[in-house]
């Protein structure tokens, strides 16, 4: 008898280890995902940064042009809790100045030397920021990571 009780409970053991193992996670549904885009890398930027309420005490500015300062700059954009919003090198797009009007950021910092973002762009720029404006550059895409 006991062997028959053993060879019983066996399997329901097992299964009920299988299920005890099964993280809870596994039975929420996964979120649902939202595609943000525009028509181009500079609505897609403001489409992102309409996320975001008027207000924001920071907003990163980088080329659209190439992405390596972009891509340092963002997660500092996140953490600061602001957009990054991208640029052509000597062209501010209407629709990201739009934008930074009505983010109204207290600082806007621009990622990258003159060659990434233009003097002009920069000009542009500072009247839009409500505290200050700064660029952030180094010798190189390297050094412009790391500050």
């Amino acid at each position: 008898m006991r062997t028959i009780t053993s060879l019983i409970l066996l399997p329901a053991l097992v299964a009920g280890a299988l299920v005890a193992a099964s993280p809870a996670s596994a039975l929420v549904p996964p979120p649902a995902v939202v595609r943000l885009a525009g028509a181009d890398r500079y609505a897609t930027s403001v489409a992102i940064s309409g996320q975001y309420s008027p207000g924001v005490p920071i907003a990163y500015i980088a080329t659209g042009v190439n992405y390596p300062d972009a891509l340092s700059a963002a997660p500092a954009a996140a953490a600061l809790g602001g957009p990054l919003l991208l640029t052509a090198p000597t062209a501010l797009p209407d629709n990201v100045r739009d934008e930074l009007v009505r983010l109204r950021p207290a600082l806007i910092v621009v990622v990258g030397g003159v060659n990434a973002v233009s003097d002009a762009v920069f000009a542009q720029l500072t009247p839009l920021a409500t505290t200050s404006i700064r660029r952030d550059a180094g010798t190189d895409r390297y050094q412009t990571s790391r500050i």
